[in-house]
Parts: C-alpha cells; sequence; structure tokens
C-alpha cells in the first residue's frame, strides 16, 4: 500500500504544511491522472504535484483571480500558454491535467537541470524566465519546492 493510500486508510485527510492544510482526498483522486500524463509527456509527476498544490491546491475547477487562469495547473488562457483552447476545454480536469504536464516538460527541455527555472517558467513563463530569472518569484518557487519535497516522501 502507497504512502498516501496509508494516511487515507487511517483517517487523517490532511495534515499542514507550513500553514498550508494538504487536500489529501483531492491529490488522492487526482494524482493517479496526473501522474500518468506526466510520465507520457517526459515531466516529473511529483514536480506537477507541487505546481498543482501551489496553484490550486487541487480544486479541480478552481479559477485565477483575475479569471485568466483555469483549472489544477492554472493555465493561462489569455496569457503565452499558446493553448488556443477555449477556457470551458481546459476546465476540464483531465484535459488541464494532460497540457499542464506537457507544459513541464517543455520547462525540462528550456531549462534541463534547473528545477527552480522550470517552476518559475510555469509563474511567469519561459520569456520572463530567461529575463529576469527565477529570483523575480522566488516566494512561489520556494513554497512549490517545499511541496516537491513533500510528494516525494509521501507518494
Amino acid at each position: 500500500m502507497s504512502r498516501l493510500a496509508s494516511i487515507l486508510v487511517v483517517g487523517s485527510l490532511s495534515f499542514t504544511l507550513g500553514n498550508h492544510d494538504m487536500p489529501w482526498p483531492l491529490i488522492a483522486r487526482w494524482w493517479p491522472v496526473l501522474r500518468a500524463n506526466c510520465e507520457s509527456a517526459g515531466a516529473d509527476p511529483y514536480l506537477g504535484a507541487a505546481v498543482v498544490m501551489a496553484e490550486s491546491s487541487f480544486l479541480p475547477h478552481a479559477r485565477g483571480d483575475n479569471g485568466d487562469s483555469i483549472g489544477l495547473f492554472q493555465i493561462n488562457v489569455t496569457g503565452g500558454s499558446g493553448t488556443g483552447a477555449p477556457p470551458w476545454f481546459l476546465d476540464i480536469p483531465e484535459v488541464n491535467l494532460a497540457y499542464g504536464c506537457r507544459l513541464l516538460a517543455s520547462y525540462a527541455f528550456v531549462f534541463p537541470d534547473d528545477i527552480k527555472s522550470q517552476i518559475s517558467a510555469h509563474n511567469q513563463g519561459i520569456r520572463g524566465t530567461q529575463k529576469y530569472g527565477w529570483e523575480r518569484v522566488e516566494g512561489y518557487v520556494s513554497r512549490v519546492l517545499g511541496y516537491y519535497s513533500v510528494f516525494k516522501q509521501s507518494l
């Protein structure tokens, strides 16, 4: 039995990381889909889980503050994500996860062996990361790395 399954079986449905409760039931629901899509795309599934946690707390129909970012990965439909997809399509959790994992793989291609820049690229785009570096969004990068550590040990 996986560690995640063990946590759910004993009934401890969340724990605190810093000031953030981890929504283990939602994570358990979406982890198999996320893992399969990341592995298919060539992306790190633990990094995918960490980005999703930072972006949406695994809430499948989350919306960004301005309404332009959609779903688990908070894919920006008006920015440079290049989806060309209508917002309703990216609101389908399985589609959002598939596309988000492909985005992560593209960040790894552009920034090989630089996980901080890969994380930054999800937040401020590839061009923003190339121009300003990951330090511009250091708080976001640190938060994702914290989740990444937890997921590497727990999933």
